[in-house]
């Protein structure tokens, strides 16, 4: 039997790795189906998913530095100084990339990439590599989460 609840609109905090209950969600008034489960567990499925597709995209990534190690790691450096520049929120992880860049091998830093613990999450998502990823790679990777798009 599928239950219908209202629609919630989730209010995060700062913090990536929140994953919300029912007293951090408010009713907006519309109906939706959340197949049998829970707020609670509708959110953290898709927070699940989402982490999925992080990772596959640092998956993509790691093999792109396979493929061309000097090109891609030389567009990195230059991606770090300039967000270095930039002084945004993700500074201190940029600066910890710049650190990884001169230290680490193409082998440490493929397997840092790969490595889908939470304590390499951030760091992963601020991996400064490849610019945009195709359209094409990002496509695939979203079926592999969600599934094939209904046309």
């Amino acid at each position: 039997m599928k239950k219908s609840v209202s629609q919630y609109e989730v209010i995060f905090p700062d913090n990536p790795y929140f994953i919300p209950d029912e007293r951090d969600v408010k009713t907006t008034g519309f109906e939706v189906d959340l197949g049998g489960l829970t707020p609670t567990e509708a959110i953290a499925q898709e927070a699940a998913k989402l982490k999925l597709e992080r990772y596959l995209y640092s998956c993509w990534k790691a093999n792109h530095i396979e493929a061309d190690p000097e090109k891609t790691l030389t567009l990195a450096r230059e991606d770090i100084k300039e967000a270095v520049r930039r002084k945004n929120g993700a500074q201190r992880f940029f600066q910890e990339w710049d650190r990884i860049l001169a230290k680490w091998t193409v082998k440490q830093i493929c397997a840092l990439l790969r490595d889908n613990t939470d304590d390499t999450e951030q760091l992963r998502l601020c991996a400064p590599f490849c610019g945009k990823i195709p359209d094409a790679e990002i496509d695939k990777i979203h079926d592999q989460v969600y599934g094939a798009a209904v046309s």
